[in-house]
């Protein structure tokens, strides 16, 4: 399972530079993206399993702000209290909407 820990720079108006950094792996793994500021939260998710060259073969998870975001499973909902994914902009997620 990956984990990573993502940095971003940039102003909404262009593009934010993200640095994803996998956890606990040695040598260290490491992608530079250029990203748009209006990236919904699915297709950071689709970005990110390309640059890494991953297969989509586990669930994922973003936590911004403390806020859970995911494709909820019915079955853990009420325990997990993730907030579906779905529409979700990074920028308003992130609180820096211009």
């Amino acid at each position: 399972m990956g984990v990573a820990r993502i940095r971003s720079a940039g102003r909404p108006t262009e593009p934010w530079q993200f640095r994803i950094e996998l956890l606990d792996v040695r040598p260290l793994v490491w992608r530079r993206l250029l990203l748009s500021a209006d990236i919904t939260v699915p297709r950071l998710h689709r970005v990110f399993q390309a640059a890494l060259g991953w297969t989509n073969s586990h669930l994922h998870e973003f936590v911004i702000n403390g806020v859970r975001y995911a494709e909820p499973d019915p079955e853990w909902n009420d325990e997990l209290k993730q907030v579906h994914e779905r529409g979700v902009v990074l920028s308003a997620a992130l609180g820096r909407e211009s």
